[in-house]
């Protein structure tokens, strides 16, 4: 390392006793962290909302509906946006899932009272997920199904 190199890293400061001490600062530390961003999409949902859209829905890409809607809540909510979310085709497509199953999906999530669903023409639906985050009582292993 050439000596102009290690001068310019090093850095006088006056300790309790008012003595000079020199202090090595590397590029890293002197630069503020940078805050790490998603670099893919991943799913966080407790194991009750999991299991509450096993219990009515058929086949994994109905599946697929529900875990897409509880991401997108978790998502509202950590940008202080609230529900509903509207559930487009086009969102759902990147997942594989297409407007027929979407459709059949809402339609028996919203009867086994698990969603409530403002639909406006032909837009796409307002869906508001009626499970709620965390429950009173119980853990994280709590396998209990949500009973509206």
């Amino acid at each position: 390392m050439p000596d102009e190199d290690l001068i310019q890293k090093l850095r006088l400061e006056l300790d309790s006793a008012g003595r000079a001490v020199a202090i090595a600062r590397s590029e890293a530390a002197s630069k503020k962290p940078k805050r790490m961003l998603e670099a893919e999409a991943f799913i966080h949902v407790t194991v009750r909302e999991f299991l509450a859209g096993v219990q009515v829905l058929d086949g994994a890409l109905e599946l697929s509906v529900w875990i897409y809607l509880l991401r997108e809540r978790r998502m509202h909510l950590l940008t202080h946006a609230r529900d509903p979310v509207t559930l487009s085709n086009a969102g759902l497509a990147t997942w594989g899932v297409s407007r027929i199953v979407k459709g059949r999906a809402i339609r028996k999530l919203e009867s086994a009272g698990l969603v409530r669903v403002e639909r406006v023409g032909k837009r796409s639906p307002h869906v508001t997920v009626l499970v709620p985050l965390t429950e009173g009582v119980g853990t994280v292993h709590d396998t209990t199904l949500y009973r509206p």
